[in-house]
């Protein structure tokens, strides 16, 4: 299927009928012209040679995640290259990819990478060291490791402080052991996480001899670089075929005495020392943001969403013919 270049006739008329000014009237909808010429180049380089839509519906859950993989794949390395040009080494343009109409539009079944690209590299880049961001971040902002955010238990959603994954501290190999102590603890929903991602940031319960200390960040490497199979430890699937949204690969992690460096907590606020010291968070709320962050791009999608659906409407109003036409 191919949409028509033409413009309905009936729609030429009520545009030329506005009283305002078009241009100003959608600068002020972004609220800054700046953005609206980016949102436009970005639109012109992602749409000029993008497949015609296809119906997801008639497609297995299978083919539906696969062209969301290529589909991203393709828009991801169209905006690096156009990144590089206007501003190298930023990353700037790449939300407007998994975030408002541009993404919808070249996936609306969703993206295996967005959480990647809206979470993961957000949170190393704001909740990690430069240390830890030059190990992991980088690699992550040039698609090197793919990542997801594991928060959301099978038990637990919103009530952050009831997460039941644990991450105990050994002095004596100064790591972190992680576990899922019961089924609910599995975490639950991280899209990205069923067949995409190679490393995620775990939230957890951190525990220095037995006691608890709050909840921290943790960065798990959960499959292996080069065969994509699950590391020892690691329980990790998808959770299948949703009403919504199929693309994005929602999955589920269980973990069973996984070990990782104590540097693999994300410690630019919080930190634990090599002899077990807690050094606190200046601000603990600080370690919601990430997830504080995505709820509110959810709610840009659903501004999106509903002015979609208004414009469909006023679009349809003004085409709709009720009875034949009178010539005269």
């Amino acid at each position: 299927m191919s949409i028509p270049k033409q413009i309905n006739p009936d729609l030429v008329k009520e545009r030329e009928s506005a009283t305002f000014d078009v241009e100003e009237f959608s600068a002020w909808i972004y609220d800054d012209i700046n953005l609206l010429q980016m949102k436009r180049l970005v639109e012109e380089e992602l749409f000029k040679d993008s497949p015609d839509p296809i119906e997801l519906d008639y497609l297995s859950y299978e083919d539906v995640y696969n062209r969301g993989v290529k589909h991203s794949a393709d828009a991801f390395n169209k905006l690096r290259a156009l990144q590089e040009r206007l501003h190298p080494g930023g990353t700037e343009i790449y939300p407007l990819l998994m975030s408002g109409p541009i993404g919808m539009a070249l996936m609306p079944a969703g993206s295996p990478l967005a959480v990647h690209i809206l979470m993961f590299t957000r949170a190393l880049r704001s909740h990690g060291t430069p240390e830890q961001y030059a190990k992991f971040g980088r690699r992550a902002d040039n698609c090197e490791i793919i990542g997801t955010y594991a928060q959301t238990e099978l038990g637990h959603g919103t009530y952050l402080r009831g997460l039941e994954t644990r991450a105990d501290y050994e002095r004596k190999t100064d790591e972190f052991v992680l576990n899922s102590p019961t089924l609910t603890s599995y975490k639950w929903w991280p899209g990205g996480l069923g067949n995409t991602v190679n490393y995620c940031i775990v939230v957890a319960q951190l525990y220095i001899d037995n006691e608890p200390m709050g909840v921290q960040l943790f960065v798990l490497q959960v499959r292996d670089e080069e065969t994509h199979e699950p590391l020892p430890g690691i329980d990790i699937g998808d959770i299948g075929k949703k009403i919504g949204m199929a693309g994005v690969n929602n999955g589920y992690l269980g973990l069973k005495n996984v070990r990782i460096p104590r540097t693999n907590m994300l410690m630019k606020n919080a930190k634990v020392l090599a002899d077990g010291t807690f050094v606190k968070s200046p601000v603990s709320q600080l370690n919601y943001f990430p997830m504080v962050y995505v709820r509110c791009m959810v709610v840009l999608g659903n501004c999106v969403l509903h002015a979609e659906a208004a414009t469909i409407t006023t679009r349809y109003s003004a085409v709709r013919r009720q009875s034949p036409i009178n010539p005269e």
